[in-house]
């Protein structure tokens, strides 16, 4: 594995962690957590490598391969919605409207 993509996978991990738990989700427990609820939400935006949307519309990246992996943990399937600029995401995330943010 080679330094530049050992870093940004660390750099995924953090943004995931960081994104993730957005003040509103913090500010009141949801009973059962994500995991006793349905589907995912989740966000992102064109941030290559991390989050980049192939010419079929699927999402591949090192964030989204992840986050992916944390919902096939939990059973879950992601349902994700493009934002364009870093703004759009931590607004759409801290307005409770996604369950999570990813990008780097």
């Amino acid at each position: 594995m080679t330094i530049r993509l050992l870093i940004a996978a660390i750099l995924a991990v953090l943004d995931l962690i960081l994104f993730s738990f957005c003040p509103s989700a913090l500010a009141q427990p949801v009973q059962g957590g994500i995991a006793g609820r349905g589907d995912l939400n989740a966000a992102t935006k064109q941030a290559p490598p991390f989050a980049m949307k192939a010419s079929d519309g699927n999402w591949t990246g090192l964030a989204i391969d992840l986050m992916n992996e944390v919902a096939r943990d939990l059973g879950k399937k992601i349902t994700w919605t493009e934002v364009k600029t870093t703004q759009d995401l931590l607004k759409i995330a801290t307005e409770g409207r996604v369950d999570a943010a990813i990008a780097a």
